[in-house]
């Protein structure tokens, strides 16, 4: 059957038949008692519409009504009228409204052959979001029920922050505003998939309702429709909403919730106890109501996720300050390793400049790091910066900061690190690589404790700790005319020496062993254990890169697999392998004959070990000791 119907005002359920009516035939709505189709209200013209069929289907045309028609397709709004074309070819579906804008007649067009339809088996009244200006115009005019809407808006802003308090919030309004209402569900859009999943719902006595209480015909009306819908029995439709006959629904109205142009949930109430009790008025309230929950749904997840972000933020920032501060642990039980450690707690509360020296490799900015994390700064920032890794203009931009405009790329100010580590430490690596130039600005910083950022006319007080390191002699720098006399003086208050690693070798086997399991750790592998041999091939080399050279050698084993329990000597790189003279490799350093005797012990079991397999019995055997005074100096050498 194609018809014609009425969906509001007086005349509201009443349909024009057009399945018989031939080609050429016109048919006039108006509110002329003569018309195919009369309607009362006054702001409708009397002769205001007519529908022309023809071999296609039907056509509209407005009539020059003196308030006008417009044709809504979906999100699609065909505006008849003077200004506008006047005739339009209908579709199924499509909605009429005729008259005043404010207060419309609504009527929709079947098109397509169905079984006969009563009116409370289709969707009675459509409130879109455009009209949202008119409803809450007359909306004010109805001093009860915006009295009721100003107390439910106070009590949305007042809501807690969390989505599912909003969503309890929201529903009590529902049941507020609309006392013919059983039963209230919020479904919410979850995205990037797009579907609208159960979020939220009650009955009138509070309890909970789960997510098969959800119409999802409903939803899908006001998601393509963008707008509101009125349903009645719709149980009875055709075909039938399987979704709402389960439901055993008489009556509901449901509602967009928005976002821009974007619809991001649905507010449904409903009554599964009688039909015919909501009005239009009713869909046209809870739509202005949407609004308002629209916006504290919205707030309330934005405020959840950035609840979520912050959490996380102050997890990870934990995981890094405690990742920081174990990656200050300094390995090692030598006389110049202790003297190192000694120095940092001395210093580490001193509002001095630290020079640390030492060849490439040693840990240079370990011990800067551990300076750091060790004193009431930690909680601050640890910046550093490698002076010979980047141009001066920008390591002048990287330090001290620009404003925008200073250069071709400056499209915005900067800070520098210097600010970035106000009541921080600030650590300048290869300092001796900076040109005279830039190292007159650093003096600036030391003696003035201010900065001026590139291109900028105002400098900046900063207290910040400075700690440099080299591998030069900054002495010879001085000397050379390379490096300035008073900047040295500034830098060098406080200066520490981080020893190459062949002169701590009785370090070696416990890095080797600590850098073994933490890279074992991180692989998640099974931590091998070095075999006599290896670490003997271990202590004879020189490490000319130190203990980075170390690292990457411990690194390559564990990214190889050593298969097995135990690291061979054949695990271990070529240059390790075949060590030229030995005995010249381990001499041990200039000192006191007590300590130099020592360290020649240590090499001569170490060398017997290797030459006897590992065999500590046969080793002791060929020194000439007793097996358990051997395990006495291999506990004491640190050497099991």
């Amino acid at each position: 059957m194609k018809y014609l119907c009425q969906l509001t005002g007086p005349g509201s359920g009443r349909q024009l038949a057009l399945d018989k009516v031939e080609p050429g035939r016109r048919l006039r709505i108006g509110r002329d008692e003569t018309a195919d189709l009369s309607v009362e209200e006054e702001h409708i013209s009397t002769s205001h519409l007519e529908l022309m069929a023809d071999d296609q289907g039907w056509l509209a045309r407005d009539l020059k009504s003196t308030n006008g028609t417009v044709v809504v397709r979906g999100q699609e709004e065909i505006v008849l009228g003077p200004l506008n074309q006047f005739t339009v070819r209908l579709e199924h579906g499509d909605l009429l409204f005729l008259g005043d804008p404010a207060r419309p007649v609504h009527f929709r067009f079947v098109g397509r052959k169905t079984k006969p339809l009563s009116t409370t088996q289709e969707i009675l009244a459509v409130a879109h979001l455009a009209g949202l200006p008119q409803f809450e115009d007359r909306i004010r005019q109805d001093p009860k029920r915006i009295a009721t809407l100003y107390e439910i808006t106070k009590r949305l802003s007042n809501a807690p922050g969390q989505p599912a308090q909003v969503g309890q919030v929201a529903c009590e309004a529902v049941f507020d505003l609309l006392p013919t209402a059983t039963h209230v569900v919020i479904s919410l859009e979850e995205r990037p998939e797009g579907e609208f999943i159960h979020f939220i719902g009650l009955d009138r006595q509070g309890e909970s309702l789960g997510e098969k209480h959800v119409s999802k015909s409903v939803i899908r009306e006001v998601r393509d429709k963008r707008a509101g819908v009125l349903v009645a029995d719709a149980a009875a439709a055709d075909p039938p909403a399987h979704s709402i006959v389960r439901l055993g629904i008489q009556t509901t109205i449901a509602a967009p919730l928005w976002v821009g142009e974007r619809v991001t949930g649905v507010i449904e109430a409903d009554n599964r106890a009688s039909g015919g009790v909501f009005t239009e008025y009713d869909l046209q309230t809870l739509t202005v109501l949407a609004g308002q929950v629209s916006l504290a749904v919205e707030n309330a997840r934005l405020f959840s996720r950035l609840q979520a972000a912050e959490a996380r933020l102050a997890e990870e920032n934990i995981f890094l300050k405690k990742d920081q501060e174990r990656k200050t642990e300094i390995i090692g039980m030598s006389a110049a390793i202790k003297e190192v450690l000694s120095l940092i707690d001395k210093v580490k509360e001193a509002r001095v400049p630290v020079c640390i020296e030492g060849e490439t490799g040693t840990g240079k900015e370990l011990v800067a790091r551990a300076i750091h994390y060790r004193s009431s700064r930690r909680h601050k920032l640890f910046v550093s910066q490698n002076c010979a890794a980047i141009p001066e203009s920008i390591l002048e931009s990287e330090l001290f900061g620009h404003v925008k405009g200073a250069f071709t790329s400056a499209d915005r100010d900067k800070k520098g690190l210097f600010e970035m580590a106000e009541e921080g430490t600030i650590f300048l690596d290869e300092i001796a690589e900076t040109t005279p130039a830039m190292q007159a600005k650093l003096l600036r910083v030391l003696q003035e404790g201010e900065i001026r950022p590139v291109g900028g006319v105002r400098s900046r007080n900063v207290e910040v700790r400075v700690i440099s390191a080299t591998n030069k002699n900054l002495e010879e720098e001085v000397d050379q005319g390379r490096f300035r006399e008073d900047l040295y003086y500034r830098l060098k208050v406080f200066p520490i020496f981080m020893p190459p690693l062949r002169e701590r070798r009785e370090d070696l086997p416990l890095l080797a062993r600590h850098l073994l399991e933490m890279y074992c750790k991180e692989a998640l592998r099974k931590v091998p254990t070095f075999t006599p041999e290896a670490l003997a091939l271990l202590m004879a080399y020189r490490w000319p890169g130190n203990v980075r050279e170390l690292q990457n050698e411990i690194q390559r084993l564990v990214i190889v697999g050593v298969g097995g329990d135990f690291v061979l000597p054949a695990h271990l790189s070529e240059r390790l392998r075949r060590p030229e003279d030995l005995l010249e490799q381990v001499k041990p350093p200039r000192g006191g004959l007590k300590e130099m005797l020592e360290e020649v012990e240590k090499w001569l079991i170490l060398d017997t070990l290797r030459d006897q397999g590992g065999n500590k019995t046969a080793t002791a055997e060929v020194l000439k000791i007793s097996r358990e005074g051997l395990h006495k100096k291999l506990a004491r050498y640190n050497l099991n």
